[in-house]
């Protein structure tokens, strides 16, 4: 029931829970877990982990990678899943940069 979901693949029921107790919608995402395909809190989820470095992003802020000059979208990868495509993503990143 608690498969990866939503923007950042939300997975496990304790980060269900702990993720919309941290965007102010208590339990409702342990009981309702499609809630999180819905794009709006779908991006709730992303944005508070990204600033937060809670839910999915396993205690790291994007702010520890990309920042003022600092920039390293490799290391950056972290936050969610390892270092799974790493490299690629930054190729991605890299490319939406210079756009």
């Amino acid at each position: 029931v608690y498969y990866g979901r939503g923007y950042v693949q939300l997975t496990w029921w304790s980060n269900y829970a702990s993720a919309g107790v941290a965007i102010g919608r208590g339990l409702d995402l342990l009981f309702e877990p499609q809630l999180v395909r819905e794009p709006e809190v779908a991006f709730e989820i992303l944005a508070h982990g990204m600033l937060t470095g809670g839910s999915f992003a396993n205690g790291r802020k994007l702010a520890d990678y990309i920042s003022g000059k600092k920039c390293d979208y490799v290391k950056a990868r972290r936050m969610v899943n390892g270092s799974d495509h790493a490299e690629d993503i930054a190729k991605v990143a890299r490319r939406f940069e210079a756009i």
